[in-house]
């Protein structure tokens, strides 16, 4: 029983590990994605920087964008990756929980035999003194 609730306290750890890395994904996603309609708005001509570090480059406008479209395509695929990571923890978390569950029901009908042995052999000893 101890194992089982060590087991569903890790994989509920877990799973609110992957949300919150999802959650930053897909935070990061949407804000690369108004950057790109903001870069894609500008004129051809204009000037654009790249942040690296703690340093900007110059970049010309369709290297920033595409850029942008391939770390929102990267943002994808570790979304969908984490999505998948997400199911699998919420069915081996559904999968413990019923375990438990199951077990206490076995030590709850358990205890409801040895109180009724208990009662038949205290009525045995009982009947014998008699």
């Amino acid at each position: 029983m101890y194992e089982l609730s060590t087991q569903l306290s890790e994989t509920v750890n877990q799973l609110k590990i992957t949300e919150a890395n999802l959650y930053a994904i897909e935070s990061e996603k949407r804000r690369l994605e108004l950057t790109s309609k903001e870069v894609e708005s500008c004129d051809d001509n204009a000037v654009l920087y790249r942040s690296v570090g703690r340093m900007y480059l110059k970049r010309p406008k369709q290297q920033v964008i595409h850029e942008l479209n391939q770390t929102v395509s990267k943002n994808t695929k570790e979304g969908q990756e984490y999505r998948q990571k997400l199911e699998q923890l919420s069915k081996r978390r559904d999968e413990v929980s019923n375990n438990i569950q199951e077990y206490r029901q076995k030590l709850e009908q358990l205890s409801k035999r040895r109180d009724e042995v208990s009662n038949n052999i205290q009525e045995l000893v009982s009947s014998v003194k008699s």
